[in-house]
């Protein structure tokens, strides 16, 4: 058996965070709250709303990744292939796109012993659409103006109001005290110490 490695208080509370929440598993927690497909509209777009959009998407996959080195910011990235309508016109057009999302995250360290998620509200950089547009569709949609700024925007307010809602409150906070509870008195940590 190799000796242990010596680890201080703060370093080991580092470690600690780390391994709590992790990247991945934040990342993990945005992937329960958004789900497997997002959805809005019909919504006005254009100029005096002279068309209506709608849009549905599949998110392909979400990853997080560390922002900074004290494991307290995340950034967590979503990938969504979105189909788009717009009737504009008395004529329904449908387009594909590519959207990328960026949730940017702080941990919060609590007492007795949470760790609080707090996910900023995004900003117009975090959520780039890549379009798919045959011919015909991009000319008709010149006549509604820019439906990529239109959808982002809408994604934008869909995604910030999941965020805030009730259920994004409870997901937001991890409880380690209670789960740390919860392992001793279920025989998990014991059961996993007779394994070893």
């Amino acid at each position: 058996m190799e000796p242990d490695t010596a680890l201080s208080p703060d370093g080991f509370a580092a470690e600690f965070l780390r391994r709590a929440a992790s990247p991945d598993r934040i990342a993990a927690i945005v992937r329960d709250l958004v789900g497997d497909h997002i959805e809005f509209g019909p919504v006005p777009v254009g100029p005096g709303g002279i068309a209506t959009a709608k849009a549905t998407g599949k998110v392909r996959f979400v990853h997080g990744e560390p922002r900074g080195g004290d494991g307290t910011r995340v950034d967590v990235h979503t990938e969504v292939d979105v189909h788009i309508s717009v009737r504009v016109a008395g004529r329904t057009v449908r387009f594909e796109a590519l959207m990328l999302n960026t949730n940017r995250i702080t941990l919060r360290l609590v007492a007795p012993l949470l760790i609080v998620i707090d996910i900023a509200d995004m900003a117009e950089e975090d959520i780039s659409l890549q379009l798919a547009l045959p011919g015909m569709v991009a000319r008709t949609l010149q006549r509604v103006g820019n439906v990529d700024a239109e959808v982002r925007e809408h994604t934008k307010g869909y995604i910030d109001r999941l965020v805030r809602s009730e259920r994004a409150a409870a997901l937001m906070r991890i409880d380690v005290g209670r789960l740390i509870d919860q392992a001793w008195s279920s025989g998990l940590v014991l059961d996993g110490l007779h394994k070893d």
